[in-house]
């Protein structure tokens, strides 16, 4: 068994060969060996048995399927990558929602929980855990994430992500004292493009 009491496929050794009980089970009850391309499956779904009647060989095709139609498909915790709780999902949600969804909101949430950035990215934005409801009535007081960052940035298609307003906003902020440095923090953006902005080499009709 496994450290959740999940039991897994028994197996022996003899002469420096690994062999699984249940398949050599199927293999002495019907006296029969069977190729290596050919699987033993259980009709209990119980992987450690080996009672030759409640096995059947099938494809790992056949395999694929019992599991999805019998919801034996790892999902949450159950599965051996898992690094965060449910509860732990259901709180990065909770707060990214509550910061507005702010650039560098994903990477204080990575620094919190001590998570990878892509990790919490995939989980926020639902390309992970999507069995997961965002329901956050069940969390309790949660620690919000500081105010002071970054904005998100401007919802544009193509290169840019910024609208006219923008960068008439950025053109009047430079003007009237604030830095470079700053403004790139602002508005997500790195030195050279902020600097073409400003000096008009780009966004030249604005």
């Amino acid at each position: 068994m496994d450290e959740n009491g999940k039991a897994w496929h028994g197996y022996f050794n003899h002469k420096k060969k690994t062999y699984l009980a249940h398949r050599v089970a199927y293999e002495l009850s019907t006296d029969t060996l069977l190729p290596n391309d050919v699987l033993v499956r259980h009709r209990c779904d119980n992987p450690a048995c080996c009672n030759p009647q409640h096995l059947e060989t099938g494809t790992s095709q056949d395999n694929m399927r019992d599991r999805d139609l019998r919801g034996r498909t790892l999902r949450g915790v159950a599965h051996g990558m898992a690094k965060v709780s449910e509860r732990i999902v259901r709180e990065l949600r909770c707060l990214y929602a509550q910061s507005g969804a702010k650039v560098g909101a994903i990477q204080a949430l990575a620094d919190r929980y001590q998570l990878h950035k892509k990790h919490v990215r995939d989980i926020v934005r639902r390309h992970t855990w999507k069995h997961i409801p965002d329901d956050f009535t069940s969390l309790e007081q949660l620690v919000p994430l500081p105010e002071n960052l970054v904005k998100p940035r401007p919802n544009n298609h193509g290169g840019s992500a910024l609208t006219i307003e923008h960068v008439r906003e950025i053109r009047a902020k430079h003007a009237t004292g604030t830095r470079q440095k700053d403004l790139c923090v602002e508005y997500g953006l790195t030195a050279g493009p902020m600097s073409a902005l400003i000096n008009q080499k780009t966004w030249r009709g604005i």
